[in-house]
């Protein structure tokens, strides 16, 4: 469960470009591109549509009992 918030966290912090202030972990970025949520356009990091879906819905698969 903590995981799943961090990683909605992250997510926030990309769209809100905060990276400066609150860089992402490796193994965050990777977890979040590797579950489709973020890709790297120019060496930056960027929500996708899924990404966008997982905020509104909270459906990250570390989350146990949801969708």
């Amino acid at each position: 469960m903590n995981n799943a918030i961090r990683l909605r966290w992250v997510l926030r912090d990309i769209i809100g470009k905060r990276l400066k202030f609150s860089p992402i972990a490796p193994n965050d970025l990777q977890t979040l591109i590797d579950l489709g949520y973020i890709e790297m356009k120019d060496d930056v990091p960027t929500v996708t549509i899924a990404g966008l879906d997982e905020i509104a819905i909270g459906n990250l698969p570390t989350d146990r009992g949801r969708g």
